[in-house]
C-alpha cells in the first residue's frame, strides 16, 4: 500500500498560479475553491468505509441497509445486502480523492475480498449480473444494465478479471452470427433495426421527468453498451437527433434544471458511443443558469448534472468537433474560468441542503431514496447519506469542474493526508 498523500499548501499555490496565467484571479479562485472544499470532511472517508461488509466483501447503500438488513417497502418485504454500484460508487470515490491511485495502492486482501464478491455475482449463462437480494423478474432493465457496467468497471479499478465473458462481449459475438444463439441472447428490443426503432419510439422524448425525455434518457444511457454490441448506434443516434429541440439544444418540454437533467442523460449517451452532440453548446446557457437562479434542486442529481452536462459538451466537442470544435471547447472553458467564484458559490449553497450531520449526503433533501433504479436499496422515510448521493455532491461534482474548467492537471485533494487509512481505518473486521 502507498503512501498518496500530497504536499497541499504547494499544490494550491500550483492551481492560484495557472488560473493567473489563464488571466483569470487566482486568489480569489483558490479562495472559492477552499470555501467550497470545505462542506468535505475526513468523516465522509470514514462514513464511507464504515459502510463495507467484511464478509460479503460489498457496500451497502446506507446505514440503514446494513444496520436493518430487512425491511418493507409497498406492502412487500426485502433484504438488504451490498450491491456492486454503491461498491463501484465508493471505489471511484478513492480515486477521485487521490487516496489511491493504482489498484495495487489498495491492500491485498480488499482487492481480493471485492473480486470475490463481484465474481459471485455474474451468472455463467448469460454473463449479467444478479444480487441475490432482488427477485431476477423485478430487475429493471437500467439496473440490469448499470450493475453490467458497474463490474466491468470495478475489475479495471481494482486489477482483477471477471470469471466469465461479459453480457456485452457476448451480445456482440452473437450480433455477428446468423444462428438461433443470437436470438436467445439478444434482448428482443435490439435484435433488428425494426424493433429497435419500435422500442425506442415507444419512449417518451417530449415530457420531462422520470416518465418523460430524463427516463427515456437513463434508459438509452444505461443501455448504450448493449446498443452498440448490437450494432445499433446510427440508428439511435439518427432517432435523438430527430427529436431534439434545435432552438436550445435540449430534449422535452423543460428547460431549468428538468431540461438539463433529460441533457445530461441523453449527453452521456452520445459520448459513450463516440458520436457528436448537436446543438450541444447551446444547452450551456440553461445549464449556468441552474447554479446562480433559485431553482429548487430537488435531489442531489440535479447539481451534478449541471457539471456533468458541461463536461459532456466540451469532451464532446473536444473528440468529435474538429480543430473548430477543440478551439470552442476552450473557449467555454474559458468563460467558465473568469466566472468561476460565483459558480463554486452556488454550487456550494445548493449541495450544502444535501449535507448530513456525519458528513455524508442524502438524495433527497430531508430523505434518501429507498429505491435506486428501481430497485430497494435503503429502508424508506430515513434522513441519511448514501453512496449514490456522495457520487453526486462530492467526487462526481468537483471532479467534472476542474474538467470544465481545464485545470485537472492541477488538481488539488479535498483531504491533506492519509485519506486511505483513515478510510480503511473504518472498516470493521468481523
Amino acid at each position: 500500500m502507498k503512501n498518496t498523500s500530497v504536499n497541499i499548501e504547494a499544490a494550491w499555490k500550483r492551481l492560484g498560479d495557472e488560473v493567473t496565467r489563464r488571466g483569470g484571479d487566482g486568489d480569489a479562485f483558490v479562495a472559492a475553491m477552499k470555501d467550497y472544499y470545505s462542506i468535505y470532511t475526513p468523516d465522509l472517508l470514514r462514513w464511507a468505509g464504515a459502510l463495507f461488509d467484511y464478509e460479503i466483501g460489498g457496500f451497502y447503500f446506507s446505514n440503514s441497509s446494513r444496520d436493518v438488513r430487512v425491511a418493507e417497502y409497498r406492502g412487500k418485504t426485502y433484504h438488504f445486502r451490498p450491491d456492486v454500484e454503491s461498491t463501484m460508487q465508493c471505489i471511484n470515490f478513492l480515486y477521485a480523492v487521490r487516496a489511491v491511485n493504482a489498484p495495487e495502492d489498495f491492500p491485498e486482501w480488499f482487492r481480493n475480498k471485492v473480486r470475490d464478491f463481484v465474481s459471485s455475482l455474474q451468472d455463467p449463462e448469460d454473463g449479467f449480473i444478479y444480487h441475490p437480494q432482488w427477485e431476477r423478474e423485478s430487475i429493471t432493465p437500467s439496473r440490469l444494465a448499470r450493475d453490467m457496467h458497474w463490474a466491468i468497471g470495478l475489475a479495471k479499478k481494482l486489477g482483477f478479471s471477471l470469471p466469465y465473458p461479459t453480457a456485452h462481449d457476448r451480445i456482440k459475438a452473437a450480433a455477428e452470427k446468423k444462428t438461433d444463439e443470437k436470438e436467445s441472447l439478444i434482448p428482443e428490443n435490439f435484435r433488428s433495426r425494426e424493433a429497435f426503432l419500435e422500442y425506442i419510439s415507444s419512449l417518451n422524448w417530449q415530457g420531462s421527468g422520470t416518465t418523460g425525455a430524463y427516463g427515456a434518457g437513463n434508459r438509452i444511457a444505461a443501455e448504450s453498451k448493449l446498443i452498440e454490441a448490437a450494432g445499433l448506434t446510427d440508428v439511435a443516434v439518427e432517432f435523438l437527433n430527430s427529436v431534439q429541440n434545435p432552438e436550445n439544444g435540449l430534449w422535452g418540454d423543460a428547460e431549468g434544471y428538468d431540461g438539463n437533467n433529460a441533457f445530461m442523460k441523453i449527453s452521456a449517451f452520445y459520448d459513450a458511443v463516440k458520436r457528436p452532440i448537436p446543438n450541444a453548446t447551446k444547452a450551456i446557457k440553461n445549464a449556468l443558469s441552474c447554479l446562480v437562479t433559485d431553482e429548487f434542486a430537488r435531489t442531489s442529481c440535479y447539481n451534478f448534472n449541471v457539471w456533468y452536462s458541461i463536461l459532456n459538451v466540451i469532451a464532446n466537442l473536444r473528440r468529435f468537433g474538429g480543430e473548430e470544435g477543440a478551439r470552442e471547447a476552450s473557449a467555454i472553458s474559458d468563460m467558465l474560468l473568469l466566472d468561476a467564484p460565483k459558480y463554486l458559490k452556488g454550487t456550494k449553497e445548493k449541495i450544502l441542503t444535501f449535507r448530513k450531520p456525519d458528513g455524508s449526503f442524502s438524495c433527497l433533501t430531508t430523505s434518501t431514496t429507498p429505491i435506486s433504479q428501481g430497485m430497494p436499496v435503503a429502508v424508506e422515510g430515513t434522513n441519511e447519506g448514501d453512496f449514490n448521493a456522495l457520487a453526486l455532491n462530492s467526487s462526481g461534482t468537483f471532479v467534472r469542474i476542474y474538467a470544465c474548467l481545464g485545470l485537472s492537471d492541477f488538481f488539488v485533494p479535498p483531504f491533506s493526508e492519509n485519506s486511505l487509512e483513515i478510510f480503511l481505518s473504518a472498516i470493521k473486521k468481523n
